[in-house]
């Protein structure tokens, strides 16, 4: 009786650490938006250091990723991703202004400097011309 305890105990000891860890995968994996209740999965990559639009996109191909749209990282900095991130300020987005092809979009996860786009992320996007050098990280679904 003694030995089927302590094989009952210690398989109870073993699938909490398979459950704690798949949570925390699940953790890592999943950003939600609390306002829409939508989710993105998908995973980011570490922080690829400042530079222009253009080499952004050519980093993010590079590595097999893309550069995240404006959305994913808004559900990023809504789910409190962000604020684990060691750079805070503007991050270079996939899209790109269409009626301006030298410009494109920045989502701005830390202070705000000034007037953007009011939005869902209230005042955290703007378009900045494309030579410019921002923070990168990409994203794969």
């Amino acid at each position: 009786m003694k030995l089927e305890t302590a094989k009952i105990f210690e398989s109870r000891k073993v699938f909490k650490h398979l459950a704690h860890g798949a949570a925390f995968l699940i953790s890592l994996l999943l950003i939600a938006s609390p306002q829409s209740g939508q989710t993105t999965v998908g995973v980011w990559s570490k922080h690829l250091g400042q530079m222009n639009w253009d080499a952004a996109v050519q980093s993010c191909a590079g590595i097999g990723m893309r550069l995240p749209s404006l959305v994913e990282l808004g559900k990023a900095y809504s789910s409190g991703a962000t604020k684990r991130w060691e750079e805070q300020g503007a991050h270079w987005s996939s899209k790109e202004v269409l009626s301006n092809d030298t410009r494109a979009f920045v989502f701005w996860t830390g202070e705000w400097p000034g007037d953007g786009i009011v939005g869902e992320n209230s005042k955290r996007i703007d378009n900045l011309v494309k030579t410019r050098r921002f923070y990168v990280r990409c994203f794969k679904e």
